[in-house]
């Protein structure tokens, strides 16, 4: 009976569902996390696609974008661990990832020894990347 057996059981792999919706704010393209986690690894997750967008974008936006919602789903800003991993930087009093291996990444990139501001959102600075 399903009802009685545990999430775990039931899901082996990450099943992931899309929505559309049109109450999400007009400049925001779609929102995406995990929904049901085991051991803090995702199990399902949902992307809701704000359907009141009218600009078209290019195949390759399109699943640029796709890509950073799924990533969501798989807890880049979304999971406990992930927020673990973002605090304030003593020096310029703004939040920074401390990820070891992003910072390695980063610190090889650009030489700098902290990596740069995430919003509240958990996305990272526009101003320090252009993009996301």
């Amino acid at each position: 009976m399903i009802s009685n057996t545990p999430i775990r059981e039931l899901v082996d792999s990450l099943h992931v569902f899309i929505s559309s919706t049109a109450t999400l704010k007009d400049s925001t393209l779609a929102v995406a996390g995990p929904c049901v986690t085991f051991n803090d690894v995702p199990r399902v997750g949902i992307v809701v696609v704000n359907g009141n967008i009218e600009k078209e974008q290019s195949e390759k936006a399109w699943e640029s974008h796709c890509l950073h919602e799924l990533f969501h789903v798989l807890g880049f800003a979304t999971s406990k661990k992930f927020r673990s991993l973002v605090a304030r930087d003593e020096k310029s009093l703004r939040k920074v990832f401390t990820g070891e291996n992003a910072q390695r990444e980063y610190q090889a990139a650009q030489g700098a020894f902290t990596f740069p501001f995430l919003h509240e959102s958990g996305h990272w600075s526009e101003r320090e990347f252009n993009t996301e």
